[in-house]
């Protein structure tokens, strides 16, 4: 909790292999502080942190340290999960379609488990987001579930890790295999 205002605040750890990886990294994400928007998880600070490791004697270890907004729902994937009662996991196997347990029984006449209104709302929400990042000529590289974040029932598009900037047309790979567009 930031004491100046009581805000509840979250640090993403990044390790980096060295100073000059760690300085780089964090030119990087202060590009990130123009990103102003309700639907993006807002920057707040970063740092770089050092860190002497007891079995290691006198070789440091790097880290960039990142401040941001807390989002206390989760994130998109593990509300959809709670919801069908179902794990999602971006890095397993491929998924066997026809093994996928059903999903649990609705009675007649109820709300379903999540509402077509608010799903309807939420990709709206992300299609917000990233036309926001866009307009920087930023490309995200990771969209999917576990990068979105939820406060207050609304989803903010977070974790930049991957993220480019498009100055020029360019072909690289990165991203969460399971996710990529073919």
């Amino acid at each position: 909790t930031r004491q100046s205002d009581d805000k509840v605040l979250v640090l993403k750890k990044i390790r980096v292999d060295d100073i000059t990886d760690a300085n780089f990294a964090q030119a990087e994400a202060r590009e990130l502080r123009v990103l102003r928007h309700p639907r993006i998880v807002a920057y707040s600070d970063d740092f770089v942190h050092v860190e002497f490791m007891q079995n290691h004697a006198l070789e440091p270890s790097f880290f960039l340290v990142i401040v941001m907004e807390y989002c206390p729902e989760g994130d998109l994937a593990s509300r959809i999960a709670d919801a069908y009662g179902r794990d999602i996991d971006s890095d397993s196997e491929e998924i066997d379609e026809d093994n996928l347990p059903p999903l649990p029984e609705q009675p007649e006449h109820t709300e379903p488990i999540l509402a077509e209104r608010q799903a309807l709302a939420w990709i709206q929400q992300m299609a917000d987001a990233v036309a926001y990042v866009h307009s920087f000529d930023i490309i995200h590289r990771d969209i999917k579930s576990q990068n979105f974040f939820l406060m207050n029932d609304c989803v903010q598009l977070g974790d930049f890790g991957l993220c480019r900037r498009a100055v020029t047309q360019t072909i690289t790979v990165g991203g969460t295999d399971v996710y990529m567009a073919p």
